[in-house]
């Protein structure tokens, strides 16, 4: 909510918005909003969004349709306007729409998913610990003759061994995303 109202802001006050900060040295800068919320929002999305298993492909055709949404105001605003405007900070707006509807994709799927959870019984094959930056635990799991790999937290990856069983829930928006959990 905090991103779509900073958004309409935006919108409403483009192009005359932005923070301005002078650093120790005396050298000024310049920050366009909404970039630095929806960046970390981003990044949080990313971070929480690991635990689900999805079709990337699909997100990114969902993200897109959100951002043409979004971005449907800027140009109806930006073909009313006198004020000229360059195409580095027309392309800054629709940059910012997309960082948001990436950032908001994935909390709308699960609004949109009104259909009851199928689960499926898996067993665990191997886990691994991915050597990366992040360090993500995956359980790689043997279900209905397909492997897959499941990102989970910390606990749930100490609280698993090779070949124990566990519940796969599998769930599909309206918006027509399916993603995957999986639990005891």
């Amino acid at each position: 909510m905090v991103l779509m109202i900073t958004y309409a802001v935006y919108i409403k006050y483009y192009p005359y918005i932005f923070i301005e900060v002078t650093t120790k040295k005396g050298q000024e800068l310049a920050y366009q909003l909404p970039f630095m919320g929806a960046a970390i929002a981003m990044l949080l999305s990313l971070n929480t969004s690991k635990l689900f298993n999805y079709e990337f492909g699909n997100y990114m055709k969902i993200t897109a349709i959100i951002t043409a949404l979004l971005a449907l105001p800027f140009i109806i605003k930006s073909l009313k306007t006198d004020v000229p405007q360059k195409f580095g900070r027309k392309l800054s707006v629709v940059f910012a729409a997309f960082i948001i509807a990436f950032t908001i994709s994935f909390p709308i799927n699960f609004l949109f998913t009104f259909d009851g959870a199928t689960h499926e019984i898996a067993i665990v094959t191997d886990k691994k610990i991915s050597s990366g930056k992040t360090r993500d635990r995956e359980l790689y799991v043997s279900c209905n003759g397909k492997r897959e790999i499941y990102t989970v937290s910390n606990s749930e990856y100490e609280n698993t061994s090779i070949g124990d069983s566990k519940r796969i829930c599998r769930r599909k928006s309206a918006l027509g995303l399916e993603y995957s959990t999986i639990h005891d």
